[in-house]
């Protein structure tokens, strides 16, 4: 510490390094590192500065270059997130064989120990616990990367949920790329609501249609869920989605801003967002008078095809609530949203209902996949058939289902141990 800093004192940091201003003044010229280049490339001071407010930013930078080793932790919330920093330093197996091909030392990499990413977001590999602990006791050393002592390797995930957890990774290591333009905490409400509003999640103007939200947050990141932090699962009044949609009153994790960007980009938008109504007598973007465009000016069905998309949404949720779980098709989320036959016969007008529609439809696969979750959650330790048999999937094809069977298991088991 003396070598590198110029005093014994200096608290070691794996993710907010200080004393930066000392370090770059004993490290070799030549090299050219300069200690907002360290703060930028080497912390994690992008990242968890991404969304906070240019007052908090512009501190928090000033204490990694200076001394505030004490308070840069507090200052940007860190201690009080619900979502916690990993306890040891990870590391990708891949990483480490990809840098011994290369004659390179293996080192710790900052992206490999963002809090909730438990996949490499180069590899997509399950990280490793290493022996390092984060608040270990010796605060003031510094330790090589040993793969010698790491834990066993967890087993693999299944594909579609490896994949996602390595584009959410993928999307946290972006905010360690560059500083994000500053964001004030009052601009993250009308920011998020102006998203919602081209996606139809906004019942009015004024009002967030919540219950639609959580349903697309979780129809997006459902299979993630059990393997992020368990605050990523809260949901309803007073979960991360709604608070996120009202006036910050501190900065949120970034972990949160990602699941939200990541879903809301994946929700296809509606060509006319809810906006407040025009007033009375007003002329078209023609300069004529609605009156004088005939029966048609007056069914606007640009508008009711808006409205039942958003109707649509709150069907599907009422039938996929349903215990037993029940078969979302076409005839039953049509039927409950304008009546049987009603959307069929309008199809030419109504195309975002239709496209609704047709995304919403189960196939035969996702409706059995539905039912052996529903059931291997409520049966334990019971043989796989017998939650097949229950699921009411057919003897001759058993053998095709069994992954799903053993898919739900771990992840229920994931889920009761978070």
């Amino acid at each position: 510490m003396e070598s590198l800093f110029g005093r014994r004192t200096v608290v070691a940091s794996y993710d907010l390094q200080s004393q930066l201003t000392a370090l770059s003044d004993r490290v070799d010229p030549r090299l050219g590192i300069d200690p907002e280049r360290l703060m930028m490339r080497h912390t994690l001071f992008p990242y968890y500065t991404a969304f906070q407010p240019s007052e908090v930013r512009n501190k928090a930078a000033a204490d990694l270059l200076g001394s505030g080793t004490a308070s840069i932790h507090v200052r940007l919330g860190i201690a009080t997130f619900s979502i916690q920093r990993p306890r040891r330093l990870r590391y990708c197996p891949d990483c480490v064989e990809v840098a011994v091909s290369e004659d390179r030392d293996a080192t710790w990499l900052r992206g490999h120990q963002l809090p909730g990413n438990i996949v490499c977001h180069v590899h997509g590999t399950i990280l490793i616990d290493g022996a390092v602990e984060i608040d270990g006791l010796n605060r003031h050393a510094f330790s090589h990367l040993d793969t010698s002592s790491s834990a066993v390797i967890a087993p693999s995930l299944p594909e579609k949920t490896g994949d996602l957890l390595k584009c959410i990774a993928r999307a946290q290591h972006c905010l360690c790329a560059s500083i994000r333009p500053v964001r004030e905490l009052d601009d993250w409400k009308g920011h998020y609501r102006e998203r919602l509003a081209s996606v139809g999640l906004m019942r009015s103007a004024c009002k967030v249609d919540h219950a639609g939200l959580e349903e697309a947050l979780r129809d997006v990141l459902g299979p993630a869920l059990p393997f992020l932090p368990a605050a990523c699962s809260s949901f309803g009044e007073h979960g991360w989605a709604a608070l996120m949609v009202r006036y910050h009153r501190k900065a949120m994790h970034p972990l949160f801003h990602v699941l939200m960007d990541f879903a809301l980009e994946r929700l296809a938008p509606v060509d006319e967002p809810i906006a407040p109504k025009t007033s009375k007598g007003a002329m078209d973007a023609s300069g004529r008078h609605p009156a004088a465009l005939g029966r048609e000016a007056r069914t606007d069905w640009s508008a009711i095809d808006r409205r039942l998309v958003i109707k649509l949404r709150h069907v599907r949720r009422k039938i996929a609530s349903a215990t037993p779980p029940e078969r979302l098709s076409f005839a039953s989320l049509e039927r409950g949203a304008a009546g049987p036959g009603w959307i069929r016969k309008r199809a030419n007008r109504l195309p975002l209902a239709v496209a609704a529609l047709t995304t919403m439809t189960e196939t035969d696969e996702a409706f059995a996949d539905r039912r052996i979750a529903y059931w291997t959650e409520r049966l334990f330790d019971v043989p796989t058939w017998q939650i097949l048999k229950a699921a009411g999937i057919r003897s001759d094809a058993w053998s095709s289902y069994t992954a799903n069977v053993e898919y739900h298991r771990r992840a229920d088991r994931a889920g009761r141990a978070a």
